[in-house]
């Protein structure tokens, strides 16, 4: 029963409408056959017609986004989930490695990323420059 909150209330909605719908064009036609004769017969029902529509709409319109909004939220609830799960394997992995004493890989980085030192290169200038030694930093 509860576990498609949302979906439940956008259907009912659905369904209240096109209640509301019928209701709405069988109550106008009613109160025009009750108060109005001849040519002003049409005009009262379809105007009452109308306006039981426009205002189930409306009003039926905010149980719809409202179950849209519970929908979305579970859904975001649901990928949280996932990324928590990812992550949670992610460190348990990191945590294997760094126990086994085996160094990690920086195959794919680009030099620096662990905090080595590479040669730089200068675009100009004399030949001792090319010697001189930067580290870079990791971008947070």
């Amino acid at each position: 029963m509860y576990r498609n909150v949302g979906g439940t209330m956008k259907g009912c909605a659905t369904i209240l409408f096109v209640i509301d719908i019928i209701g709405s064009v069988i109550g106008g036609t009613v109160i025009a056959r009750l108060f109005f004769r001849g040519t002003y017969f049409l005009l009262a029902s379809v105007l009452f017609a109308g306006l039981g529509i426009l205002a189930s709409w409306l009003s039926l319109m905010f149980l719809y986004g409202f179950g849209e909004l519970i929908e979305s939220n579970c859904q975001i609830r649901d990928n949280l989930k996932d990324v928590k799960r990812t992550l949670k394997q992610i460190a348990e992995n990191q945590e294997l490695l760094v126990n086994s004493g085996i160094p990690p890989m920086n195959e794919g980085y680009p030099a620096g990323y662990y905090g080595e030192t590479f040669n730089a290169m200068p675009l100009s200038g004399s030949e001792e420059d090319h010697t001189s030694t930067r580290r870079l930093r990791r971008h947070e």
